[in-house]
């Protein structure tokens, strides 16, 4: 990983972990690029982990257009 940045492989592995994990309540993930390709699966995290309080995506490259 380059310039200390999540890529699109760590980005799913994260958010596959977090749907494992029903105990995590905040993550920031901000500022790593993440693609479109990507929002997809932090929008299922979104819908299915009823404990996470915050989650930030900030400053990612989501184009919403393709979901």
């Amino acid at each position: 990983m380059s310039n200390n940045l999540l890529e699109d492989y760590a980005g799913l592995k994260v958010a596959e972990a977090i749907l494992l994990n029903k105990c995590v309540r905040c993550v920031h993930i901000s500022n790593n690029k993440l693609s479109s390709e990507v929002a997809e699966k932090y929008a299922e995290v979104i819908t299915n982990n009823k404990n996470m309080k915050d989650l930030d995506l900030s400053n990612n490259l989501f184009i919403m257009d393709e979901l």
